[in-house]
């Protein structure tokens, strides 16, 4: 019993840091072909499933874009197939569709067709967005579905804080804080902040999902679980705001590195990383097993391609998310922090740049061999993470 109840609250443990860690995943159907749905449920961890920790639903984000000019498509609609019939769904001015799906409706195999005018629509790529974040612990409870109109708001700018009377006060600091993580984030990406609003929640985990429609994106705050939203917002604000200047998402490594960075070392000056969960996982993963280093470089995305699924540990990806702010931390050391405004003021926003490209850049402002400071010693990680 002991030993089933420590493997459950080890496994609650993974799933928190990876549900706080994790970026959105996002699937790209590449082709014109049909897309099974039930794919994305190959994609949960096992280990998850064993354990019953799995959500029951999964709140989906469908965005629809022209292949050749990259623009949003709002002229389709998605046709979703299953054995009873079709069910028709129709993206809003954004070119997105959001539905929760849910694990039995995907043994029905429901397949994706995107059609325009009653015939197939050629030329469309589909992403499919699913979040770490809006899942639950527990694996009964719906997932809770907030609607924005029932809320009290205060608003700056595009900033929005939507929240219920008895948390006013709070509202009113988290609205404040936003606003200085915004301004500081203008400074450094040299960019007009495209923010995030945010919704206090109270549910666990932020077990919701906002069916609005919403001009920005929006951050579920859980205010009776998590100590502070502010990591986690200026990770998916820098994250986002990134697309401004980087016409093809740039590697992880850049985009997460800098997520990761900046809010540790530039704003918030904390890691937020349970040092003994991550210095344990690369003991047991890397050291005992004679690894000493990890390219980060080579950090494996989610990907879809020709409608296949590319298997992918999710459990681990939450640690290659300190590896990427180690690997900026030592570029900053050394070069200050100003090298990131310069490294992204290089970048033309009208050329997409190959990764050797990007490592060139870097290479060339930096007098660092990035390559080689890609490669990430294990022994150093561990040192990083214990004494930050």
């Amino acid at each position: 019993m002991r030993i089933r109840i420590f493997l459950l609250a080890f496994l609650a443990i993974i799933l928190v840091v990876f549900l706080c860690c994790a970026k959105s995943q996002k699937i790209e159907n590449q082709d014109d072909d049909l897309f099974h749905l039930n794919e994305l449920d190959k994609a949960i961890p096992k280990a998850l499933k064993f354990a019953g920790l799995a959500p029951k639903k999964y709140p989906l984000k469908f965005t629809f874009t022209d292949k050749k000019t990259n623009k949003s498509v709002t002229d389709i609609e998605l046709v979703i197939t299953i054995q009873k019939g079709n069910m028709i769904l129709h993206p809003n001015n954004k070119g997105t569709i959001n539905f929760a799906v849910d694990r039995n409706f995907m043994k029905l195999d429901p397949i994706c067709n995107i059609k325009r005018n009653g015939k197939e629509a050629k030329g469309v790529k589909m992403t499919i967005d699913f979040s770490g974040q809006i899942s639950s612990l527990n694996p009964e409870k719906p997932i809770e579905y907030i609607t924005l109109a029932d809320k009290e708001t205060k608003k700056d700018g595009e900033i929005t804080i939507y929240y219920n009377k008895k948390y006013e006060k709070e509202a009113e600091k988290i609205l404040e804080k936003a606003k200085e993580y915004v301004g500081i984030l203008n400074r450094i990406l040299n960019v007009k902040i495209t923010p995030w609003s945010i919704v206090i929640n109270e549910g666990t985990l932020s077990s919701a999902f906002v069916s609005e429609k919403e001009e920005h994106s929006v951050l579920i705050y859980s205010i009776n679980y998590e100590k502070d939203f502010s990591h986690v917002y200026i990770h998916e604000v820098t994250e986002q705001n990134l697309d401004q200047i980087f016409l093809k998402d740039p590697p992880r490594w850049i985009a997460d590195g800098l997520a990761e960075y900046i809010p540790s070392f530039i704003i918030l000056h904390k890691l937020h990383y349970l040092k003994k969960l991550y210095t344990d996982y690369f003991k047991d993963n890397y050291l005992s097993k004679g690894e000493k280093t990890f390219d980060i470089w080579k950090w494996e995305r989610l990907s879809f391609p020709d409608n296949k699924v590319t298997t992918i540990a999710f459990d681990k990806q939450a640690f290659y998310y300190p590896m990427a702010c180690y690997f900026w931390y030592k570029i900053c050391q050394k070069q200050g922090n100003e090298i990131i405004t310069n490294f992204l003021n290089k970048i033309d926003k009208n050329k997409e740049y190959s990764e050797e490209e990007l490592i060139d850049i870097l290479t060339e402002l930096s007098g660092m061999d990035i390559k080689k400071e890609l490669n990430i010693d294990i022994k150093k990680i561990i040192e990083f993470i214990n004494n930050n």
